[in-house]
């Protein structure tokens, strides 16, 4: 009798079990309906939602009985095992081989067979069975079959191919329905090659039971298939060694078996009891499931290397078609120069406000308007005038075409598009990718393929105006620093001070006090052409490192856009499709992890029931 505080906490247990399926299932369910566009995973879909389809009555048959299998070869004794855990003859048990050919169904008379899993159809077929296929189906009032249901299959060793009819055919039609299979063998079958193979395929997600049979006659060998076969493939708990004729007569005398028989009934009954058949219903679910994505998982994950040839494919268009771009950026850049040197002077100028060599900067700049504006102060005639507005009208146009050629240097990446036959030939390369990757074609037409290009380098061209900016904003800051501004001005201060100092020197001193004459012509005159040439040295001196900085940056510029990956790229709706499969990938990975720790979860709970190695 089981204490109700025992009931009390299997029943939350079993709430527990029950509640973690079924959010396991509702999120198979919403994987199962996602958009995709892999050929490979509409497959595993499909897959996963005939599981689906069948998770319901599976999880409706949690209170049904069990239905119990014998699994084995031809006269190993099934068909009297079955009639000894009945207590009746009630499959028929002969020397002729193969004695079972049609599967035989015991189950009570009270218990409806959708609850096991039969389809209305198979039920209505079943009462038109005949003996040449279909299901044999015995109904007994017998409380121990309100417990489990027996199902006794044909030989699975008389068929060579599971050909429609055969009895290989009926077993793997049926075996999906089972919880338990009891494989039974004997001294003579029990290393048989086929059996063994036709075993490891038939377990998928029924706990096991050995049973060696023939006990009155043979010998004990079940050490010796536990060594040689078992052990390798099955978690065995236990092999009962019975004598099927001793136990039949013992239970239509009224006794109860003895032996390993009888322990083999204690452990069908206590495996039937309520609080146990729910957990190895939940369990061979759960098995079922852990199939389907595990199936499903492997195959998705065979598919990575051909997904990732076609990410290896886009990514070197991609790089190729930004190399050139950033080549010709570089070469752009480098022939319209002039305007971004200008722009940069100008800067460094009104960076450093108030100075000697800022005002000679800001002269180098505007020199051509200071020379207009005072050329138009002197004009005396309207005609002086008009042809000194008209200098002044076309240095300005001149300076505006210059900074638009170097705007237009840019903006040339945006319409260089890269030709029909190397788009067509790309296209031809990676759609054979794409087929062998098993994703869905995209639009192949050679006018979206050139639209595409076209955005790419709409974007390397913005990405290379704002490298641009960046670029003029650290050249000014490194050159606009006080060390640098300083330097400068000390350096450049030198001369035009020594100069003035020697002007003043002979003025106030040498003139006024000593007496001795002004500096004549001949100082002023090789005086003034030496500051004009300091002036000139310092300012090609300070140009040319503005210069040669523009260079490095630009070339560094170049080299910084080449290595970065332009966003979407050429074919961005193909790359879409790969990510969305490997989304969908990593999704039924984790789905299949999930399942793998529930269906761990459920096998760590004792049971006396073999069951198949992980």
């Amino acid at each position: 009798m089981i204490s109700p505080l025992l009931a009390t906490d299997q029943t939350l247990r079993q709430l527990a079990r029950q509640s973690q399926i079924e959010s396991l299932l509702e999120d198979l369910r919403v994987w199962s309906q996602a958009h995709t566009t892999s050929r490979g995973v509409r497959e595993q879909q499909r897959l996963v939602a005939s599981l689906l389809e069948a998770a319901p009555e599976l999880v409706a048959r949690i209170q049904s009985p069990l239905l119990v299998a014998t699994f084995g070869g031809t006269g190993v004794g099934k068909s009297t095992l079955v009639n000894a855990l009945v207590g009746a003859e009630v499959t028929r048990a002969g020397v002729t081989r193969p004695t079972t050919c049609i599967p035989t169904l015991v189950t009570h008379t009270e218990t409806a067979l959708t609850s096991l899993g039969f389809s209305p159809s198979d039920v209505s077929s079943l009462s038109t069975a005949s003996s040449t296929g279909g299901l044999n189906v015995q109904r007994l009032d017998l409380p121990i079959l309100k417990q489990f249901v027996l199902l006794d299959f044909p030989d699975v060793d008389t068929d060579e191919e599971a050909s429609e009819g055969s009895n290989l055919a009926r077993v793997r039609a049926l075996l999906p329905l089972c919880d338990v299979l009891i494989v039974v063998s004997t001294q003579e079958k029990y290393l048989q090659a086929r059996l063994r193979a036709e075993l490891r395929a038939a377990v998928t997600h029924a706990r096991v039971i050995f049973v060696q049979t023939f006990a009155d006659r043979d010998d004990d060998i079940r050490d010796d298939w536990l060594g040689k076969d078992l052990a390798q493939d099955f978690d065995v708990h236990e092999i009962f060694f019975v004598d099927s004729k001793r136990a039949l007569d013992e239970r239509r005398r009224g006794l109860r078996p003895t032996g390993d028989f009888g322990c083999l009934l204690a452990t069908l009954e206590q495996e039937s009891i309520d609080g146990a058949r729910p957990l190895l219903r939940h369990n061979n679910l759960v098995d079922l499931i852990r199939t389907a994505t595990s199936q499903g998982s492997l195959a998705l994950e065979g598919q990575i290397d051909l997904v990732d040839q076609v990410t290896r494919r886009l990514d070197e268009q991609d790089r190729k078609l930004t190399g050139d771009l950033t080549e010709q950026l570089k070469s752009e850049l480098l022939g319209e120069q002039q305007p971004w040197e200008q722009r940069l002077v100008a800067s460094l100028a009104e960076k450093w406000s108030l100075s000697p060599l800022s005002a000679l900067l800001r002269l180098r700049v505007n020199w051509s308007k200071l020379l207009g504006s005072y050329a138009l102060l002197r004009s005396r005639t309207v005609v002086q005038a008009t042809i000194a507005g008209s200098l002044q009208a076309a240095d300005w146009w001149q300076r505006r075409q210059r900074d638009g050629d170097a705007q237009a240097a840019i903006d040339s990446l945006a319409t260089t598009a890269l030709s029909d036959a190397a788009l067509r030939n790309l296209a031809t390369i990676v759609q054979g990718d794409v087929r062998q990757a098993g994703l869905d074609p995209i639009d192949w037409s050679i006018e979206e393929r050139r639209q595409e290009a076209g955005r790419l380098q709409l974007a390397m061209c913005l990405k290379a105006r704002e490298s641009v900016d960046r670029l003029i904003e650290r050249l000014l800051e490194a050159n606009a620093s006080p060390t640098a501004y300083w330097m400068y001005e000390v350096l450049f201060c030198l001369f035009p001070a020594w100069l003035l100092w020697r002007v003043g020197y002979n003025f106030f001193y040498e003139a006024f006090w000593l007496g001795k004459p002004h500096l004549e012509t001949s100082f002023y005159l090789p005086a003034a052409l030496l500051l004009a040439g300091w002036c000139g040295l310092w300012l090609w001196l300070l140009t040319r490192r503005l210069k040669r900085g523009m260079e490095r940056e630009i070339k560094s510029l170049a080299e910084e856009l080449a290595r970065q990956q332009i966003p979407g790229g050429l074919f961005a709706q193909l790359r879409e499709r790969v990510n969305q499969f490997r989304l969908a990938a990593e999704e039924l990975r984790l789905l299949d992890s999930r399942t793998t720790l529930l269906q761990q979860e459920l096998r760590d709970i004792p049971t006396r029931l073999s069951q198949t190695r992980r």
